[in-house]
């Protein structure tokens, strides 16, 4: 019962989170051996919207 109190008090999620997480694991395994570090780190800014590309 102390679980739901606190869902109700505390309305937060991770969902937003686990978006993110979901997101990286779809990016590693469609590129699985096919890119360095850098390019990597490089696709997860550029799909999560954290890069702009002008």
């Amino acid at each position: 019962m102390k679980e739901v109190i606190n869902s109700c008090r505390y309305p937060d999620s991770n969902g937003l989170l686990e978006g993110l997480n979901g997101k990286i694991k779809k990016i590693k395994q469609t590129n699985y051996g096919f890119m360095g570090w850098e390019n990597f780190r490089l696709r997860i800014y550029l799909e999560c919207g954290m890069l702009k590309v002008s």
